[in-house]
């Protein structure tokens, strides 16, 4: 690629928050242990034999198949995709629901938190409801306190009285089956 490199166009789509499904096929063995760095699916070594590149193409497919999303009815008529990895939590606003992502973005959207919340926990994916105002993602939950969950974007969720056990049974069950 002239003017660059596929480690460092790799590194920008990272750093921009892309997580694009990266094969390297290369004759240069020595940024291996560097890509993996980046999450490459895989690093193929030229000349590319047929298997080893199916093979990463499918485990391509399935890492995009595990990052499912849905869509978010936004003020204006817009609508936004958004992947359920990427949502940190859910707070009421009156009638409306704040969207927090994992970055710490946000999206306003003109349904209620009911109906989100309903969305989502149909989906499959680990989502929590500490409080009556909040539902919150297991993945993107730093720590969890005796009053407040600290999520990875650094807000802070309170638990509702009696949700303090079921949520730690919820979080503890969420980080076993992440680990098998």
């Amino acid at each position: 690629m002239p003017g660059t490199d596929g480690i460092a166009l790799a590194k920008k789509l990272r750093q921009m928050g892309d997580s694009v499904s990266i094969i390297f096929v290369t004759g240069n063995p020595d940024f291996a242990l560097e890509g993996y760095d980046l999450e490459a699916v895989s690093y193929i070594l030229k000349p590319v034999k047929r298997q080893r590149l199916w093979a990463a193409l499918s485990r391509a497919r399935e890492r995009v198949a595990h990052r499912k999303s849905i869509i978010v009815a936004l003020f204006g008529g817009e609508v936004e995709k958004v992947y359920l990895s990427d949502i940190c939590c859910l707070e009421s606003d009156g009638h409306d629901c704040i969207l927090w992502k994992s970055d710490g973005g946000k999206l306003v959207c003109k349904s209620g938190i009911r109906q989100l919340e309903q969305e989502l926990m149909e989906t499959g994916h680990s989502f929590f409801k500490p409080h009556r105002s909040y539902c919150i993602s297991l993945e993107h939950v730093e720590r969890i306190g005796k009053k407040e969950i600290r999520m990875d974007n650094r807000m802070t969720v309170p638990i509702a009285r009696g949700k303090w056990e079921e949520l730690n049974r919820a979080y503890m069950e969420y980080f076993r089956r992440q680990s098998f």
